[in-house]
């Protein structure tokens, strides 16, 4: 009988401590911490929503507007729509030009980061300009007004 009373007296004694350490975690949590979170937290998510991290495509200029273009990405093969906000350094051959600069087939290096669901250009360089025959062909495919 004194056997079963210690282990019921041992188990209670674990309890208790185990109780008093969740306790303790509470009190040192910081506030807008989440539970469970090892000290991230709140905290951490919104620094890591001002800092994006910077992401590379290179391709073929499928399409050019004012302020975006539409990039074949070579590597993943996929098309990718760009926003080129005015403040974009867009280059070509050591020199700034605009986005509208730009010509279809053109290959392209661009460095953006996600703002909400686009993907926003930071800096951007004409790799190589379209060959002769490709430019043609895509003039003479396009209607005229």
């Amino acid at each position: 009988m004194s056997r079963a009373l210690s282990i019921v007296i041992a188990a209670g004694v674990l309890l208790l401590a185990g109780t008093a350490c969740r306790d303790q975690q509470r009190e040192e949590q910081q506030p807008g911490q989440q539970p469970g979170t090892g000290g991230a937290g709140k905290q951490d998510q919104q620094a890591q929503g001002q800092q994006q991290k910077e992401q590379t495509i290179t391709g073929r200029v499928a399409s050019v507007d004012r302020d975006s273009l539409t990039v074949l990405d070579t590597r993943r093969n996929e098309v990718v729509e760009l926003k080129v906000p005015g403040d974009a350094q867009v280059m070509r051959e050591g020199q700034r030009i605009s986005v509208e600069d730009i010509s279809e087939g053109a290959e392209v290096r661009a460095s953006y980061t996600m703002d909400r669901d686009q993907k926003v250009v930071r800096s951007l360089t004409v790799t190589s300009e379209p060959r002769k025959g490709q430019q043609q062909q895509r003039e003479q495919e396009q209607p005229q007004p």
